[in-house]
C-alpha cells in the first residue's frame, strides 16, 4: 500500500512497484531517483532476567518490539505502526508472549512456536481422514516441539477449532513474534506432521507451502526441508 507519493521530489512519471532481493515491496519513481516503501523492523525495548519455561530456570531475556517503518533508500524515516512484541530467551532462543514476565516460576507458559504449531495443525491435517495411529503420531511430533504438555485431547481441540477459521492470518501475526530459529522449527514440525509417506500427496505439499508462506519462509527453504524429510523416511523404510 502506498502511504504517500511525494518526499521532496516532483515527478509526473508513474511510480512502479518492484520487489527487491530481500522481498521488500517498494515504489520506484521512473525517470527519478526516489525509491521508498515500508519494512518490518525489530528492536530491543528492554532486557532483564526471567524464569524461562523452556529451561525451567532464570535466564536473561530481551523484550522485542516489532514495528512497520516507512523508509527511503533503505533508511528508516518513521514508525508507522507497532505490529507486536515478544520476549526472547537469550539462552534457548525461544520466544514467548510478554505476559511470561509476570508468570510465577515453573508456570506452564506456551511459547510462540507451540502456539503457531497449534494453529498450523488444521492446515496440514484438517483435510485428511485421520486414523487413530495418525493422531498418535501427530501428538508425538507436537510433544517434541511444544513447551507445555500436549495430549490427544489438545489435538482434538486444535482440529475442531481450526476447522472453524483459517489459520493463515493467525500464523502471519504469530510469525512476527518468531525469530528465524522459531520459524524454521514450525516448518520442520509441519513437514513431520504430514506423515510417514516418502511420496507426499500434492495437497500435503500445498498445506506445507501455505504454512511456510504465512511464516514468510522462502520456497527453497521449504523444498530443502521437505527433501530432508523424504530422505529420512526412505532410509527408515
Amino acid at each position: 500500500m502506498t502511504l504517500f507519493r511525494h518526499i521532496g521530489h516532483t515527478s509526473h512519471t508513474k511510480p512502479t512497484t518492484v520487489t527487491n532481493k530481500r522481498g521488500l515491496r517498494v515504489n520506484q519513481q521512473q525517470g527519478g531517483n526516489m525509491i521508498f516503501g515500508s519494512r518490518t523492523r525489530s528492536r530491543t525495548q528492554g532486557t532483564g532476567t526471567f524464569s524461562c519455561p523452556r529451561e525451567d530456570g532464570n535466564r536473561r531475556y530481551h523484550h522485542v518490539l516489532v514495528s512497520r517503518w516507512l523508509q527511503a533508500f533503505r533508511l528508516p524515516l518513521m514508525r508507522v505502526e507497532q505490529l507486536g512484541e515478544f520476549v526472547e530467551c537469550r539462552s534457548c532462543r525461544s520466544t514467548f508472549p510478554v505476559y511470561v514476565l509476570d508468570a510465577q516460576p515453573g508456570s506452564p507458559v506456551e511459547d510462540i512456536v507451540t502456539t503457531a504449531l497449534r494453529h498450523a495443525v488444521s492446515t496440514v491435517l484438517g483435510h485428511n481422514n485421520l486414523t487413530p495411529r495418525d493422531k498418535r503420531e501427530a501428538v508425538i511430533v507436537l510433544q517434541r516441539y511444544a513447551s507445555v504438555p500436549y495430549g490427544s485431547s489438545d489435538l482434538e481441540i486444535d482440529l475442531r477449532e481450526g476447522a472453524d477459521q483459517p489459520a493463515g492470518q493467525d500464523l502471519r501475526q504469530l510469525a512476527l513474534s518468531l525469530n528465524d530459529r522459531g520459524r524454521v522449527a514450525v516448518l520442520d514440525a509441519t513437514v513431520q506432521l504430514v506423515g510417514r509417506n516418502p511420496n507426499p500427496h500434492e495437497h500435503d505439499i500445498a498445506a506445507i507451502k501455505a504454512v511456510a508462506d504465512a511464516l514468510s519462509l522462502p520456497g527453497d527453504r521449504v523444498r530443502r526441508t521437505l527433501d530432508q524429510r523424504i530422505d529420512q523416511l526412505a532410509m527408515a523404510s
